[in-house]
């Protein structure tokens, strides 16, 4: 085995969670660890962890180390020194490297996150400015290519929602309720109905579109709290409540089924 599947296969399987966490596709997460470390082999990736050139902006409050850099000005290539993050680990530093792209809104600004294929997310991160280099989209673009990352975009399960939640009780004369979060689900879901119990009154919607205010947007982690049931009856404190959630497809056919159990406590 080459030094070029052993990084690949070293980084993919975090690539492959940071996506389905957080919608950053693998293709790029490890196109862009082979880019900004070199195959594993820079002084950052080998001494801090850091395979992505993150810089110890944005809040950063863990250790840091200043190293040497290029960057472009005015189309010049330009040696800097600079503080980047120090990770224990390479997982440490894809988990981060994702948190980096959701917590900085111009990447959704500029369509990372909408973006339907790793050529989109590449040339986002370009006009995002995560990168001064010019032609930073292409190389991510040809490394994909070239060792046909993309192939750890195709989640090979089938259709699935993950569901969690929690129930509580409230006092001064509040109600008991239950509150649903959709953990994670296949790509393609566009729809989720739950229903405590069968019964229909008391409902969860989640809508990719939502029609109307009667449903949430469907993304993850993402929650709805419910705190009647059918008839205006409320949860009862104490009581177990089955949650059954089914997934719909863009054909409106169901594609993914699951359920749990919620104590409301008394």
């Amino acid at each position: 085995m080459s030094y070029i599947d052993d990084f690949i296969n070293s980084v993919k399987d975090g690539a492959i969670a940071s996506m389905k966490a957080y919608g950053v596709l693998a293709s790029i997460t490890i196109a862009q660890a082979i880019l900004e470390s070199s195959w594993g082999n820079s002084t950052l990736a080998k001494e801090s962890k850091n395979l992505f050139g993150v810089k110890a902006i944005g809040g950063w409050r863990g250790e840091k180390k200043s190293y040497a850099t290029y960057e472009y000005y005015n189309g010049k290539k330009t040696l800097i020194n600079d503080y980047f993050r120090v990770y224990n680990s390479f997982a440490e530093s894809i988990d981060d490297h994702a948190l980096f792209l959701v917590n900085n809104s111009r990447y959704n600004q500029h369509g990372f996150f909408s973006a339907k294929d790793y050529v989109g997310q590449a040339n986002a991160l370009q006009k995002a400015g995560y990168a001064t280099a010019p032609d930073y989209a292409k190389q991510l673009i040809n490394l994909i290519k070239q060792y046909s990352l993309n192939k750890y975009d195709i989640i090979k399960s089938n259709s699935f929602i993950k569901v969690d939640g929690e129930a509580y009780a409230s006092y001064k004369e509040g109600s008991p309720g239950i509150n649903l979060i959709i953990r994670d689900y296949s790509q393609d879901i566009v729809r989720c109905f739950a229903w405590v119990d069968n019964d229909k009154g008391a409902s969860w919607a989640f809508d990719l579109v939502p029609p109307n205010l009667n449903y949430t947007v469907l993304k993850k982690n993402t929650s709805k709290v419910i705190t009647t049931r059918n008839g205006g009856y409320t949860f009862s404190k104490g009581a177990n409540y089955k949650i059954k959630v089914k997934g719909y497809n863009k054909d409106r056919k169901i594609v993914a089924e699951n359920e749990i159990v919620l104590r409301v406590p008394k």
